[in-house]
């Protein structure tokens, strides 16, 4: 215990040099002006793109259309918002556009498949869920996610990510055992780290995850939690402003609320058939972690709100698996892939509508 208490104590000490060294060169009301490209897919918000452009975001017209790793120049106001820094009135100018790669045109072609076989919103909602693709989203539903309290389940991309892993490793577990879970469990994870893109808060995510659930896996819980933090220090001694960042807020609690609340919460379930018991489980379990960062992020929480995630959030995993079947049968035979769209339509239109009529009476 003496020595964990050490080391936390130089790491503490390392990150505040650390963050001296990084902490950005402007100030809230600064104007600037700054070339690079964008780290993610921009996010339709009421109309307008979001784009991040390094730690900073900006809020523009609908059109022209940005694309991840588009070059831009982005100019405007420093302001600093409850999200991070952003600018206010900002202009941006597209300098070159982002080469495609296999995985992205693989996405898209998986995104198409969705949009085929599914009507609005349910190929968006499923898109987002296996995805992370938050900009086919219309702004009602949107609207109606976020007063529920349910948004995190399609933009919060590193609680996703813990929630696959953990969901995926627990059904794995039922047909030949968790220790033997481990590797396909792990490898599935960053095949889909890959797939739904190369972004910091995914990235975070399936390190953070990997290293815990593997610990876990092995029976070895308080080594888990050992090695959650560990990832957790040595990411944020690399880039130090990600402590502020709500992504890997979402990923560090969403993973350590699997690690402590599934198990028993897993007890509490008992009754319910052990596929689902897991499963509604481990996504409850990410959620309790995971509620208070989004109240404070989003400003807003409804009362109704864990009602709402407890009537939608077992039907998650049977999405996601579901999308992965689409996407991988879809391509080489739609017909096989537009009959298991049928099926997951039905856990697709619950999930609608329940957050549809929760939406109307908050």
């Amino acid at each position: 215990m003496k020595l964990l208490l050490i080391l936390l104590a130089l790491s503490a000490v390392f990150y505040l040099i650390r963050l001296d060294v990084v902490r950005p060169g402007f100030e809230e009301g600064d104007k600037i002006r700054t070339t690079g490209r964008l780290s993610e897919e921009p996010l339709l918000i009421e109309g307008r793109q979001r784009i991040v452009l390094g730690q900073i975001r900006a809020y523009i017209d609908r059109f022209p259309e940005y694309h991840y790793g588009d070059k831009v120049v982005v100019e405007g106001e420093v302001a600093l918002g409850k999200a991070g820094w952003y600018l206010k009135d900002p202009s941006v100018e597209k300098k070159e556009e982002g080469a495609p790669n296999f995985l992205q045109n693989l996405r898209q072609k998986i995104l198409g498949l969705y949009s085929q076989y599914l009507p609005e919103p349910h190929n968006a909602l499923l898109s987002g869920i296996v995805l992370g693709t938050k900009s086919s989203l219309d702004s009602s539903f949107f609207e109606a996610l976020r007063k529920t309290g349910t948004l995190h389940v399609v933009v919060a991309s590193g609680a996703n990510i813990a929630l696959f892993a953990g969901s995926l490793l627990n059904g794995i577990a039922v047909l030949i055992g968790r220790r033997r879970a481990i590797v396909p469990t792990l490898l599935a994870v960053w095949v889909y780290v890959l797939l739904v893109g190369w972004q910091p808060p995914i990235v975070r995510a399936g390190i953070m995850g990997s290293i815990a659930f593997a610990a876990q896996a092995y029976g070895r819980e308080l080594d888990a939690w050992r090695a959650l933090l560990a990832s957790a220090v040595i990411l944020l001694l690399v880039q130090p402003l990600w402590l502020f960042d709500v992504g890997f807020q979402l990923s560090f609690a969403a993973t350590a609320g699997i690690l402590a609340f599934t198990s028993p919460l897993s007890r509490l379930f008992r009754i319910l058939p052990r596929v689902f018991r897991e499963s509604l489980a481990t996504t409850t379990a990410a959620q309790i972690a995971v509620s208070p960062i989004l109240f404070f992020t989003f400003g807003q929480i409804s009362l109704l709100s864990p009602i709402v995630n407890a009537l939608i959030l077992w039907t998650v995993p049977a999405i996601m698996a579901g999308g992965g079947v689409i996407a991988i049968v879809g391509l080489v035979w739609e017909p096989i892939g537009q009959a298991v769209a049928w099926l997951i339509y039905l856990p697709l239109a619950y999930f609608v509508e329940v957050v549809k009529l929760f939406s109307k009476v908050t």
